[in-house]
């Protein structure tokens, strides 16, 4: 097997429980590395109503990384004010060049500090910590990439430590084409939506998979199963025309940036949405694309449940629901068994990365108010208050 084609021929998980079973796993490549990204002070940024510039900016790099390597299936993992990539060992003066653009880019387009850089799993295996990959199906075009391993936590911690520097690295001008924000927010269908973290704290790996396990089951007998939690309907998809919302995306697409640049990117996005709900009200059909298709293929390419070290969902339900999955995760917080974050909003908010609008199509959901970043900061005091006990 070709090593750059190692993705290609991982284990794919039909069935979202599976994600949690350690078996399922290969291991990643001791020469391919795995790119973190991630938002400094996400939850100020949001606080100031960032929180639509802070999951493009946390998507910027897996658009720039897929599209320099175009030829190549990569995995990754959106995280909300972040993501995770792995790569195999290529030209890795070029990637940090691109990383080095999008962190400039990123300044410019929305003042916010974007930290990201790289390690070889090899590096990590060193240090005694682990990462493995398989894929999560989620429809016969797409399957999202899913991480197993402490590996993935301590890769952020290194490229997030003051010791990690990309100073001296010269830019290299980033693709961020597919990079789109284009819909209104999503009402929740009952209270909220809540966005959840759940890190299990054994090293155990049989105990690890069943406490996931567990987590999981809890969270789908309170919040039901996937159709009743679901954050988004295809009668919620409605084209914005919101010009804050889509001046969002105009500002990263045109970095680096001139008045010119944004003037003919802005008319075009309009002119897009405008076509955009032609098409999909009349279910037109042009010579790519069934139009009347895309909105069910975007509930099916909806990206609201993920693990890459970590347990994450982005669902909808009720106030009561939020407390009564506190009351199940509490205790075995308490016994040190997990540590949990939890986030609520009005609304969820879509991030998207198009290549192909009848093929490929993935779209990040997350909370509109903070969603992921503010449940990793609930999660991290807990984690916080373990250490200081």
């Amino acid at each position: 097997m070709d090593n750059h084609q190692f993705y290609d021929h991982v284990p794919i998980i039909s069935t979202f429980l599976e994600v949690v079973d350690d078996h399922r796993y290969s291991p990643l490549p001791n020469d391919w590395h795995i790119i973190v990204t991630d938002i400094r002070s996400s939850t100020g940024a949001i606080s100031r109503g960032k929180y639509k510039e802070v999951n493009m900016a946390g998507a910027s790099v897996i658009t720039a990384i897929c599209n320099e390597f175009s030829d190549l299936k990569l995995p990754f993992v959106f995280g909300g004010d972040g993501a995770t990539i792995a790569i195999p060992n290529l030209d890795m003066d070029r990637v940090h060049g691109i990383l080095k653009f999008c962190k400039t880019a990123v300044k410019n387009a929305y003042g916010l500090e974007l930290s990201a850089g790289s390690i070889q799993v090899k590096q990590i295996r060193k240090q005694g910590y682990d990462v493995s990959l398989a894929k999560y199906r989620l429809s016969d075009l797409i399957q999202q990439a899913i991480f197993w391993g402490d590996g993935v936590s301590y890769a952020e911690e290194f490229i997030k430590s003051d010791s990690y520097t990309m100073r001296d690295v010269p830019p290299i001008e980033a693709d961020f084409s597919g990079l789109e924000c284009r819909w209104n927010r999503f009402p929740a269908k009952k209270d909220e939506i809540v966005a959840i973290i759940v890190r299990v704290m054994t090293t155990d790996q049989q105990e690890k998979s069943e406490l996931y396990k567990f987590c999981l089951q809890k969270i789908e007998e309170i919040y039901g199963r996937e159709d009743e939690a679901k954050p988004v309907t295809i009668d919620q998809l409605s084209l914005t025309g919101n010009p804050r919302f889509l001046n969002v995306e105009i500002k990263l697409r045109t970095e680096p940036s001139t008045l010119f640049k944004k003037i003919k990117y802005g008319l075009k996005v309009a002119y897009m949405q405008l076509a955009g709900r032609y098409l999909m009200k009349n279910s037109i059909e042009t010579k790519n694309t069934r139009w009347g298709d895309y909105k069910k293929d975007f509930i099916r390419h909806a990206d609201f449940r993920k693990f890459s070290d970590t347990l994450k969902l982005v669902i909808t339900g009720s106030v009561d629901q939020r407390t009564a999955l506190k009351n199940e995760f509490e205790p075995l917080f308490k016994e040190g068994k997990i540590v949990y974050g939890l986030s609520s909003s009005q609304d969820a908010i879509s991030t998207c990365y198009v290549t192909d609008y009848q093929g490929y199509h993935i779209h990040f959901i997350d909370g509109a108010d903070g969603g992921y970043a503010k449940a990793a900061q609930e999660l991290k005091l807990r984690l916080k208050s373990i250490d200081q006990n």
